[in-house]
C-alpha cells in the first residue's frame, strides 16, 4: 500500500491543522565521536540523542470574525501536544510535545494566501 500525503494528518492540541498543503516530519540522531584500540586511524561513533521537528504549510482559511494572522502569530513561542495520524490506520499514530518556533505568511497579488509553521519537538515521539 502506498501511503498518500493527504491521508497524513498533523494536529496541534487535538486540531487538525487546517487546509494543510504539505508537512515534513524530521527525526535524526546524534553520534558520539568513540575511539578503537583496533584503527585509530579511522573515526567511530556511536549513536547518541535523538531529535525531531516538523514543518507544515498550508492555505489561510478564514471563518467569520476571525482573526487569522492573529491567531497564527499567537501560536509562536507556545508548547503544543502534535499528533501526527495516518487517516484509517490508527495504530500508526504519533505524539510528541512541541514549540512553534516560527511561523510565516506568504500573500501574493492574484493568488491564495499561504502560511507555514516550524515545530521544534521536546522530548520523545511515541
Amino acid at each position: 500500500m502506498i501511503l498518500h500525503g493527504e491521508n497524513l494528518i498533523i494536529m496541534a492540541d487535538g486540531v487538525a491543522l487546517a487546509a494543510s498543503k504539505s508537512c515534513t516530519i524530521n527525526v535524526k540522531a546524534n553520534t558520539l565521536d568513540v575511539s578503537s584500540d583496533d584503527d585509530g586511524d579511522w573515526e567511530h561513533h556511536i549513536p547518541g540523542r535523538k531529535s525531531w521537528d516538523v514543518s507544515t504549510s498550508h492555505l489561510f482559511v478564514t471563518e467569520e470574525n476571525a482573526a487569522v494572522l492573529k491567531n497564527s502569530i499567537r501560536k509562536v513561542g507556545v508548547l503544543f501536544t502534535l499528533q501526527f495520524t495516518v487517516i484509517g490506520d490508527t495504530s500508526d499514530t504519533m505524539t510528541g510535545t512541541a514549540t512553534c518556533i516560527q511561523f510565516s505568511v506568504t500573500g501574493t497579488k492574484n493568488s491564495l494566501a499561504t502560511g507555514s509553521f516550524k515545530w521544534k519537538g521536546t522530548g520523545p515521539l511515541e
